[in-house]
């Protein structure tokens, strides 16, 4: 019975796991289509606004893997 009720924990905190990484990929996706448009086009960019685009994600709660 203990590990019945330990299971289904356990599935509803992989359950809202899941669902909190699915919103926050849907709230970075926005970011990584820029941060992937900024990089396509760097050299036609100014070096400066990427710069500055990565300072503001290193200091945001979103951590990209790129960096």
């Amino acid at each position: 019975m203990q590990s019945f009720v330990r299971l289904r924990l356990h599935n509803q905190i992989r359950q809202l796991s899941i669902i909190g990484n699915t919103i926050t990929l849907w709230y970075s996706y926005p970011i990584y289509v820029f941060l992937f448009f900024c990089l396509s086009i760097k050299e036609l960019l100014d070096d400066k606004i990427c710069h500055l685009f990565k300072h503001l994600v290193k200091t945001s709660c979103i951590k990209p893997e790129v960096f």
